[in-house]
C-alpha cells in the first residue's frame, strides 16, 4: 500500500499516473474488492489513515468539499447527511441506474444486503459520537437534491461567519494587548 501513489492535478485524482473517475470509483468491481479488502482491519486501518492524511494535504492546499464516508479533524465543517435506510436503498439504486420495481424479490433483497453491508462497515455514526461537535448533521429523508444542497450551502455559510467572527475577535484581542504595552 505504501507503493501505491496518489496525486491531484486540476480536481483529478491520479492513482500511479491513472485518471480516475467517479465511474471507477463507483463500479461494481471496485466496490465488491473494497468490501473484501475492509473485512481485513489492517487494510482498513491503514486505508482511513491514508485517507485522512490525503484530506488534510488537500484541505490545507484549497478550500475542499469531500464526498464519502469520511471525516477531516481539522476542517471548518464536516456534515453527515442522514437517511432513512429505505432513503439511501432507493438513492443507490437510482445512482447505479437500478430500477428496484423490475427486481425479482430475490434480487431486490440482495441489493438492499449490500447496502446493509456497506452501511454496516460505515463508521461515520461511530465517529459521531466519538468526535461530538465534530459534525452538522443534516436529516436528508424528505429532502430532494437542491434541498439538500441549500442545506449545505447555509452550513458553509453559518461556518464561514463564524470563523468571520472568530477572526474579528482575535484583532480585537490583539489590539487590546497592544495597547497594553
Amino acid at each position: 500500500m505504501e507503493s501505491i501513489r496518489v496525486d491531484f492535478r486540476g480536481g483529478h485524482a491520479y492513482v500511479n499516473g491513472r485518471l480516475l473517475s467517479d465511474e471507477d470509483l463507483r463500479s461494481d468491481e471496485i466496490e465488491d474488492a473494497n468490501k473484501r479488502l475492509r473485512e481485513i482491519s489492517e487494510y482498513r486501518q491503514k486505508t482511513l489513515e491514508r485517507e485522512r492524511e490525503i484530506r488534510s494535504m488537500l484541505a490545507r492546499r484549497t478550500p475542499l468539499i469531500v464526498s464519502g464516508r469520511g471525516y477531516i479533524k481539522d476542517a471548518d465543517a464536516n456534515i453527515y447527511l442522514h437517511a432513512s435506510f429505505e432513503t439511501r436503498v432507493a438513492r443507490a439504486a437510482k445512482e447505479k441506474g437500478i430500477n428496484l420495481s423490475q427486481l425479482t424479490d430475490q434480487k431486490k433483497k440482495a441489493f438492499e444486503d449490500s447496502i446493509g453491508e456497506r452501511d454496516f462497515s460505515d463508521r461515520s455514526e461511530e465517529a459521531m459520537r466519538a468526535h461530538p461537535g465534530l459534525f452538522e448533521a443534516v436529516n436528508t429523508n424528505n429532502l430532494d437534491e437542491l434541498q439538500v444542497q441549500e442545506a449545505i450551502k447555509n452550513i458553509i455559510g453559518r461556518k464561514e461567519r463564524e470563523k468571520r467572527q472568530v477572526t474579528g475577535r482575535q484583532i480585537q484581542v490583539i489590539q487590546t494587548l497592544g495597547q497594553w504595552k
